[in-house]
């Protein structure tokens, strides 16, 4: 159970955590009832949920029963409150729009689907099925001349009479009455219709943003209301509205968010509520909550309470002061019901699981589940904020058909070891992890030897280096990251901001780092998508990522050879060429001309006395002084 206290109202979220899995085993069920966040979970009714979504749900009028539509099958089911648990289950042909319960129970109803289709159910099932000539949207049942009064995709109101089983004069949801109130129209159809409890006034509203009133006895519309001018938003469209019990006020919800609250006397509204959420309103009750307030006037305890698709809220119908906001943990909002004279509210929703709340500021707990004001007592000092999450789960793995197949657990299909789940299946972890390890052994080899290696690189950047340029893996597009962020560094970019380069970025590491990414630039794709890329055995200029220098060839390592001229220190190619005229000689005060660098070619022989000598360019074997020539 999940309590919240928004604006200083608790709400008690009954319904909170994850819905434990069907096929559980009674055994593991009472392992889980140990847990104390699985003790905590209240399971108001059984089998409150469907397995897709959740449409519309309505209370008898007896208050013994709750029925709700949803999918997937399209599907009716009933709860008998006084038994906690569900009582049945129909599985009708196409999705329900809206219903209606004829009758005090659940013996006789009418659901609305989408193909066009009205189908009458009995206590015992299926009776009677009709076609009405555009899709629905919405419909009612008046209960004094037996007639249902269907609205679609046009302006055009069916009268159904179950009396006689037949079609009767249409009603025209059209601009018309006195008062000046003369309104659009509804040339987009009607969205939503209702009749009040009292005096039995019908009302249409939709697309145009007109709310249009009929007078059931003289077939004709007695006045219009142009909703979408009075709160500021033209044309927008209507998509609910309710009468009170008292039958003199009636709430509007626009497209935009909003709720605008009108007095029949009146053409202008009461109050308008907006709901900040831009999202179209899908319900609006009227509720009289116990302790709102201690004043004596009836207005100032008068609430509504109105949702769209992301929240529900309960705002002061006097002046539009938000008391309170319920807001489901997932899936959009398709209905809202709550019973007048208790404080449960039930939000059927896009998800599997209704949404339950307890609210005690709207009234007391049910009367079938009276217990439950002992258990908000008990559980409200406790941890409040703490969520409920069971972890039933936790033992399963889901694996898709692929994930079976690459397995080799395909013979297992079928099973109860698989349990089928959406587009895959339910595994149990210790099944999962065992075939794993036998359709790759050397998984945990591979990722060990991984770890150890980023280890080792971590420790390698950690010692004194050079500056590095760039790394080992993918150098080329590093270096042009490189000059790309240099480049724009240099430009005058203002106020902006530079943007960030993928060699900043952490999440683009490993395409640096791991060989898994290394761009092969000899393949066929490569050269497709970069043709004047320069060929790969071109290295770029780049020092290693850990700082170290990459090893040159041995030629590279040899300097270039460099003649000496005469002396040891007399460097021809150091040496000015006065330099080398005014200090030439040979030691006799002679000096020696000198043009240029001399070439000089030198063959050692070796002889039988072990003496050297050299000869020359010229072939002569005359025997010369040594010249020593450094390389």
């Amino acid at each position: 159970m999940k309590v919240t206290a928004a604006d200083g109202v608790q709400v008690y979220e009954l319904s909170a955590g994850k819905r434990l899995p069907h096929w559980l085993s009674d055994r593991k069920r009472r392992t889980l009832s140990k847990d104390a966040d699985i003790s905590r979970r209240v399971d108001l009714i059984q089998d409150l949920e469907f397995p897709a979504g959740c449409g519309k749900m309505k209370q008898s009028n007896d208050g013994e029963f709750i029925l709700a539509t949803g999918l997937h099958p399209p599907q009716v089911r009933c709860y008998e409150l006084k038994e906690t648990s569900m009582k049945f289950s129909r599985v009708l042909e196409a999705e329900i729009v809206q219903f209606q319960i004829l009758s005090e129970d659940y013996s006789k109803l009418a659901f609305m689907c989408d193909n066009r289709t009205v189908c009458i159910h009995a206590k015992f099932g299926a009776y009677h099925k009709f076609r009405i000539p555009s899709p629905g949207r919405d419909f009612c049942y008046n209960p004094e001349t037996c007639d249902l009064l269907l609205c679609g995709a046009t302006a055009e109101v069916f009268r159904f009479n179950l009396h006689e089983g037949r079609f009767q004069t249409s009603l025209r949801a059209e601009g018309g009455g006195a008062g000046g109130m003369v309104g659009t129209g509804m040339e987009g159809g009607v969205e939503s219709c209702g009749i009040s409890p009292i005096h039995g006034l019908f009302a249409t509203c939709g697309a145009g943003g007109s709310l249009v009133c009929h007078d059931l006895r003289t077939r004709s519309a007695v006045a219009t209301f142009d909703v979408s001018s009075s709160v500021g938003q033209p044309g927008v469209a209507l998509t609910a509205m309710r009468f009170d019990e008292s039958g003199y006020q009636l709430g509007v919800g626009t497209a935009g968010g909003l709720v605008a609250l009108y007095d029949l006397r009146s053409s202008k509204p009461l109050v308008v509520k907006d709901h900040l959420y831009d999202e179209r309103i899908v319900d609006i009750k009227f509720r009289h909550p116990t302790k709102l307030s201690n004043s004596s006037n009836s207005a100032a305890s008068h609430c509504v309470l109105s949702a769209d698709r992301k929240a529900c809220k309960l705002w002061r119908a006097g002046d539009g002061t938000t008391v309170t906001t319920i807001q489901p943990s997932g899936g959009g909002i398709n209905d809202v019901m709550s019973s007048p004279s208790d404080g449960l509210v039930i939000l059927g929703c896009d998800q599997p699981k209704m949404q339950v709340y307890f609210v005690p500021l709207l009234g007391p707990a049910p009367r079938w589940s009276s217990y439950l004001e002992n258990v908000t007592e008990e559980l409200g000092e406790q941890d409040r904020q703490q969520e409920a999450a069971p972890s039933a789960y936790d033992d399963y793995r889901f694996v898709t058909r692929e994930d079976v197949k690459r397995l080799g657990l395909s013979h297992l299909l079928g099973t109860p070891v698989m349990r089928a789940y959406m587009h895959g299946f339910f595994v149990d972890q210790r099944l999962y992890h065992k075939a794993k390890s036998l359709s790759d052994p050397f998984a945990y080899d591979r990722y060990r030897q991984n770890v150890v290696r980023e280890k080792l690189e971590e420790e390698r950047r950690s010692r004194i280096a050079v500056a590095k340029k760039a790394p080992k893996i993918n150098a080329r597009l590093a270096t042009k990251l490189m000059d790309e962020r240099d480049g724009g560094a240099e430009e005058d970019l203002g106020e902006t901001e530079r943007p960030k380069s993928l060699l900043d970025d952490d999440r683009f590491a490993s395409l640096f780092k791991d060989e898994r990414f290394k761009i092969d630039e000899e393949s066929e794709e490569y050269r497709l998508l970069h043709p004047n890329a320069p060929p790969s055995t071109k290295k770029p200029r780049f020092a290693a990522e850990d700082g170290s220098e990459e090893e040159e060839s041995e030629e590279e390592l040899l300097p270039e050879p460099k003649m000496r001229y005469g002396r040891k220190h007399d460097d021809i190619a150091e040496v000015p060429l006065g330099q080398r005229l005014d200090s030439g000689g040979d030691g006799d005060g002679q000096r020696r001309k000198v043009t240029g660098s001399r070439e000089l070619t030198w063959t050692p022989e070796r002889r039988r006395g072990g003496q050297e000598t050299g000869v020359d360019a010229s072939g002569s074997g005359k025997k010369r002084r040594r010249r020593k020539m450094k390389v």
